[in-house]
């Protein structure tokens, strides 16, 4: 029996879970969902979590920023918390045989083939190849991209930094989009489009472009703290003629880039879309504009609409990829 300890952490919240190992069956012991911002260092939670439990022999902790790995041991600095966490420091202070420390996004790849259909939303049916390369992506904070390698046993999930390429324009209105962006930002990402900011990066640019930005209609969401949820949640209810303009928008875009992540990799395992803000504005798939850019290659259209793609909901899916990877 072994007992594994596992982490999603953020800088809002962490979520924990102290599992089970034993004859290949997984059984939680503990969960919980803590604020982040109630200790002062990393390993301060992880003894309030564990609560005198002695004996952890494997822990895996998903954060959100980027991991430096090393011959001995990895670190990482996490966004928006002052917590440097040390993957060597934790195994001597908390006497855990072996701690390992992945991106967030990489947890999310390795969730995937353990999760039940339950968890998929399919916007595609495709024909899968067996064993065949996945790729995931997810606009959230930030644009995340990953590729799943199957090796024989396991797929090994390959961290990218796609969401970092450039932008490139399919349309008059885009291509008025980068310009638009390319005024505040030497280099024009996918991420400038594809995330929270995003979201309220295109509002503002429509905003401008219709010379709309002292109209009362969009006073609400314009004093919003949360802009990038106020304007998906109007045109989620149709409330807002921008906000839905934005969204599309949005959606064609991310679709296309989506669509240049399957090509890249060859996708034939299926493409997954992951991060809260796909699961909680499904709606915005409804009108099928992201699949139809994601198939929008020209000669190569036939081969993207073999690729399933599928939406994952469980809102957990990093805590379940940090279980899995420390079981392994």
């Amino acid at each position: 029996m072994y007992t594994i300890l596992s982490a999603d952490v953020g800088g809002t919240k962490t979520l924990l879970q102290l599992s089970q190992l034993c004859n290949g069956k997984l059984d939680i012991i503990k969960s919980e969902k803590i604020p982040s911002g109630n200790f002062s260092t990393f390993t301060q939670l992880l003894q309030h979590f564990l609560n005198d439990f002695e004996v952890v022999d494997s822990a895996c902790f998903a954060v959100a920023g980027p991991v430096k790995h090393y011959e001995r041991y990895s670190e990482s600095k996490i966004t928006n918390l002052p917590w440097l966490i040390n993957s060597a420091e934790i195994e001597s202070q908390l006497q855990i045989k072996k701690v390992a420390l992945i991106n967030d996004f990489e947890a999310i790849g390795y969730a995937i083939e353990h999760l039940p259909e339950e968890d998929f939303l399919t916007i595609q049916q495709g024909t899968p190849q067996k064993n065949g390369i996945k790729a995931v992506i997810g606009a959230g904070t930030g644009l995340g991209q990953a590729i799943l390698v199957h090796t024989g046993e396991h797929y090994k999930v390959l961290s990218t930094e796609g969401g970092h390429t450039d932008f490139a324009a399919n349309s008059e209105i885009e291509f008025a989009l980068f310009q638009y962006l390319k005024r505040d930002y030497s280099h024009v990402s996918y991420e400038r489009v594809l995330s929270g900011q995003g979201i309220v990066n295109v509002f503002d640019f429509l905003l401008e472009k219709n010379n709309a930005q002292n109209d009362e209609a969009h006073r609400e969401i314009l004093q919003s703290n949360d802009r990038a949820a106020a304007i998906s949640i109007a045109a989620g209810e149709k409330s807002n003629t921008l906000a839905c303009e934005t969204m599309s928008l949005f959606m064609k875009i991310y679709g296309a880039q989506a669509g240049n992540l399957a090509l890249s990799c060859l996708a034939n395992g299926g493409v997954y879309i992951a991060g809260g803000m796909a699961a909680k504005n499904l709606f915005a798939f409804d009108d099928k504009l992201f699949i139809n850019t994601f198939n929008d290659k020209g000669r190569m259209q036939t081969l993207t609409q073999k690729m399933p793609v599928k939406i994952i909901t469980n809102q957990n899916v990093g805590l379940i990829g940090a279980t899995h990877f420390a079981c392994r």
